[in-house]
């Protein structure tokens, strides 16, 4: 899996979607805040401007799972784009989030006004859940360490930005968010990032983790090379 969306310019049709967004008044969110309840039937269509959040769901033991993170130009939950929907998951700032509420009637307006911006929208769809079920094969497959060393490489080609130390990855994350994406125990998370880190194939700069090793974490992973 190539890094091909590092450094990626916005598109014209992500453009399009700030110009309506920004139309509206933004909130923001402290880092670590429920943005949205799971079992809330949201009406509004969720616009992350700036920070990072994520979409997580919890286990009747109590485990979490997150299931997407979220970067600026995002908007969410999707199912609300299209139908009012009862969302079963929590949506969390990882750090301190702008977000604008869009009534979910006024953004249905806006794209019957731009039909070319629904083949955009088609495509997030898409992505989101080509991505889940690419999640779902390295939770039921594999060690811990590969489906690390995975998730470690997709973050990487979704967040990713080159710079001298390697690839940059812009979404802080803690080691327990780490094991919340591939439902692992953040302990053992915490060992292998120790062990990647002695290898080089992972360096940490200021909460942030940077690839120095690409080949080196395929060859752990699920992903071919």
């Amino acid at each position: 899996m190539p890094l091909k969306n590092i450094k990626q310019k916005k598109s014209t049709a992500l453009l399009n979607f700030d110009s309506f967004f920004e139309q509206f008044p933004s909130k923001i969110f402290k880092k670590r805040v429920t943005i949205i309840n799971a079992g809330v039937e949201s009406e509004d269509v969720y616009y992350l401007k700036k920070g990072y959040a994520r979409a997580y769901g919890v286990s009747s033991e109590g485990e979490e799972l997150t299931m997407v993170i979220f970067q600026p130009g995002d908007f969410f939950p999707l199912i609300s784009t299209i139908m009012p929907a009862k969302i079963d998951h929590y949506i969390e700032s990882l750090t301190e989030v702008e977000i604008i509420a869009v009534p979910r009637l006024k953004f249905i307006d806006f794209l019957r006004s731009r039909q070319d911006l629904v083949i955009d929208l088609a495509m997030r769809l898409t992505a989101r859940f080509e991505g889940v079920l690419t999640r779902m094969e390295y939770l039921v497959f594999g060690t811990a360490a590969q489906k690390l060393a995975s998730i470690i490489i997709i973050l990487g080609d979704r967040f990713g930005e080159k710079k001298e130390t390697g690839v940059y990855i812009k979404s802080p994350l803690t080691h327990k968010d780490l094991a919340s994406l591939i439902g692992i125990t953040r302990e053992t998370t915490s060992l292998i990032l120790s062990d990647f880190v002695k290898k080089n194939y992972i360096i940490f700069s200021s909460k942030h983790m940077v690839i120095k090793n690409l080949s080196g974490l395929k060859h752990v992973s699920l992903i071919e090379a």
